[in-house]
């Protein structure tokens, strides 16, 4: 069986702080936008999706986010 799959996928992180100090270059959140596949068999599936940065709210100076791949395998036992 294949599967189509749509996900929506967010990352959040806290403002960096070393000794009281606060980084204004840090923390911020991205939402992906990650359409993918599933292919399934009796006792395994296999998945990979590719995500597409649609939100970015970084603080201060950072690098923009790319594209990102993830992919699994699951065995039943």
């Amino acid at each position: 069986m294949i599967d189509a799959v749509l996900e929506l996928n967010g990352e959040w992180q806290a403002k960096q702080t070393i000794s009281d100090e606060t980084d204004p270059n840090s923390g911020g959140n991205v939402v992906y936008l990650s359409p993918g596949m599933r292919i399934a068999s009796n006792r395994w599936s296999a998945f990979a999706t590719v995500g597409i940065p649609i939100i970015n709210d970084l603080n201060g100076l950072q690098s923009e986010p790319t594209y990102r791949l993830f992919g699994g395998v699951v065995v039943g036992f």
